[in-house]
Parts: structure tokens; C-alpha cells; sequence
């Protein structure tokens, strides 16, 4: 990894944008919502790691690629090897709703076997942006069937250097209020004409 020592200690480069997002997530959490975050591609589980570390009681799960969920699961694994951490095959998403404090590390296609209005948000970073048009179809879909009555979706991703623009994902209007759309600054220092955006949608009360 790379990064740099503050007093010491190693910070990863990425961090600051990792804890960020931890942070907005933890406190989108309120008590009308179930404590459950769902992340559609964690990478290595930089943000999970904030998350988690920070809010205890909170359920996640992560869908991603195979490989990348594997890597997700040493990191996590090592970081809080006291936690209840289950991956593929440990457990049948279609008999039992995520507890609270349980950590799921799943391959993307289990996304269709979680049960409805589980999540408390669903967030995703980048990841969208890099699929075809019919995955982000299937993955918002899924978004609208998994996040309950004044849940979140909350996703960071491009608006112009995409096969889709993240305005054209085709969140349902009569299902989400969109909060916010707003850019995304991280990557403004390397590239002035960056086109990453925070879209932040909360579900109404309606069915």
C-alpha cells in the first residue's frame, strides 16, 4: 500500500475519501431505518472498514466480484477478526434478514436473494459507471427492491466518460426523491475537468 506516516502511524492513500463516506453513511442511519448498509463493490472494504469500526451495530453486506470479495474478506477478516464475518456459502440470504453487527461478504449475484426493504442505504462508488447498460438496469432494480421506506440510495459516479451517465442510472422517480447532486472533488487536484458526482436519493413512503 501506499500513503504516508502521521505521527508514526501509516495512513493509506485514499483514506481521507474511504472515512468521508463511512461517515455520511453512519449518519444517513437514523431509527426510521433499518440498520443495514448494503455496498454494491467495496473494493478491498476501505470504507467498510470506517464503517464498521465506527458504528458498531450496523449490518453490511458487500456484493462484488468473486475475486474482489475474497480480498475484501482477508481485510476485514484481519481487521476485526472479533466480529461475526460470513461469506458465500455460510449463509442462505433467502431464509434470514442480515442482524444487526453481522458482516455478509457475497458475490454480486446474491443481490437477488436478499430480502425486500432490508437496507437502511445502499451505496456504491465508481462501480455503476463501469457496467453495461442492462447490469445497472438489473443493480437499480435491485436498489429499489432492497431499500426500505425512507432508506438511501447513495452512489458516487461519472457523468460524461461513461458507457451511462450516472443521470441516466433511471432511479424511479415515483419510488425516490432525489436529495442532492453534487460534485465529487477528490480527483479535482489530478484532473480540472473530472466529471464525478454524489447523487444522494431517499425512498418516499409510497409503495
Amino acid at each position: 500500500p501506499y500513503g504516508y506516516y502521521v505521527a508514526g502511524r501509516f495512513i493509506k492513500g485514499g483514506s481521507d475519501y474511504q472515512h468521508y463516506y463511512a461517515t455520511a453513511i453512519g449518519r444517513y442511519l437514523g431509527s426510521d431505518v433499518p440498520r443495514c448498509v448494503v455496498e454494491i463493490g467495496a473494493g478491498f472494504g476501505g470504507m467498510a472498514y470506517y464503517l464498521l469500526r465506527d458504528w458498531m451495530d450496523v449490518a453490511y453486506i458487500d456484493l462484488d466480484l468473486p475475486e474482489n470479495a475474497a480480498l475484501t474478506a482477508y481485510y476485514l477478516l484481519r481487521a476485526f477478526p472479533e466480529r461475526n464475518i460470513r461469506l458465500f456459502g455460510e449463509v442462505d440470504l433467502r431464509q434470514q434478514s442480515p442482524q444487526r453487527g453481522e458482516i455478509l461478504i457475497m458475490p454480486s449475484f446474491e443481490i437477488e436473494h436478499l430480502p425486500s426493504c432490508c437496507a437502511g442505504l445502499v451505496f456504491n462508488s465508481y462501480g455503476l459507471a463501469e457496467m453495461s447498460r442492462e447490469t445497472i438496469d438489473l443493480f437499480v432494480a435491485e436498489t429499489t427492491r432492497l431499500v426500505a421506506s425512507r432508506g438511501w440510495f447513495f452512489h458516487v459516479n461519472h457523468n460524461r466518460t461513461s458507457v451511462v451517465l450516472a443521470d441516466n442510472f433511471g432511479v424511479d422517480a415515483k419510488r425516490f426523491d432525489r436529495f442532492y447532486k453534487i460534485p465529487a472533488l477528490w480527483n479535482m487536484g489530478s484532473d480540472s475537468k473530472m466529471d464525478e458526482y454524489e447523487y444522494l436519493y431517499r425512498r418516499t413512503g409510497l409503495v
